[in-house]
């Protein structure tokens, strides 16, 4: 099993759907047209700093609350079309999508898990899914 401790001090893990971005701080314009990366914890805070920017936040945690990598996430909007479909390797993956319901599926290890998520007109919506 692959953990990912609380305060674990880490380096920004893109997952774009984009072009790969290496070494880049995604703020204004370049990041609203990111549809989603993976982020987690680190040192410095850029990744909490960033994700304020997306509409949906999922969290990847054990049942005890330490966070989890290397989960796969595939994102479906109303009319079952995958709009998302990343392995992230950090705790969240971070997704900028309109208002409206979502299917989340979530794989960590082979064990699935599937929920809906109601994103707001503005703020952020933050999902937990534990394994």
């Amino acid at each position: 099993m692959r953990l990912i401790p609380y305060l674990a001090a880490g380096s920004l893990a893109l997952s774009l759907a984009g072009p790969a971005l290496t070494g880049l701080a995604l703020t204004g314009p370049a990041l609203a047209q990111t549809s989603h990366l993976c982020a987690g914890v680190s040192d410095t805070g850029q990744d909490e700093t960033m994700a304020k920017d997306f509409s949906l936040k999922m969290v990847y945690a054990e049942p005890g609350g330490a966070y989890l990598g290397d989960v796969s996430t595939k994102i479906a909007g109303p009319d079952g079309k995958v709009l998302v479909d990343a392995r992230c390797d950090g705790p969240w993956l971070l997704a900028a999508l309109p208002q409206g319901s979502y299917e989340v599926t979530a794989t960590f290890e082979g064990q699935s898990k599937t929920q809906t998520v109601t994103v707001g007109g503005s703020g952020q919506t933050e999902q937990v899914i534990r394994f």
